[in-house]
């Protein structure tokens, strides 16, 4: 077998490690062109105007179901932490509709 750069004879096995560098050597050089055109797609989309972006003081407020469920939720959890113990499930609900209340006023619970 011949050697594809040198012209020389060269025995099978080196020729097929040959081809095999050859073939990595075209697909790393594929796979750095892809790299190229992503990372130009990206900086275009990096680059433009965002029209979709919603200011945080805009954000859309949970309507009342919503809002319900979430406190229910959040009543779970705190009844879930006291491993259920009966008589404070109106307490849960209270904590629940606070936490809730300044999670959607944007302060930190």
């Amino acid at each position: 077998m011949v050697h594809p750069v040198t012209s020389k004879h060269v025995p099978a096995t080196s020729a097929r490690r040959a081809q095999r560098e050859k073939t990595a050597t075209h697909a790393m050089a594929e796979t750095q062109a892809d790299a190229g055109a992503s990372r130009k797609g990206r900086q275009t989309v990096a680059n433009a105007r965002e029209p979709f972006a919603v200011a945080p003081e805009r954000a859309r407020q949970p309507g009342d179901a919503e809002q319900r469920r979430m406190v229910e939720e959040a009543a779970y959890f705190l009844a879930e932490r006291r491993r259920f113990a009966a008589g404070f499930e109106l307490h849960d609900w209270v904590v629940a509709e606070q936490e809730i209340a300044l999670m959607l006023r944007g302060k930190p619970t």
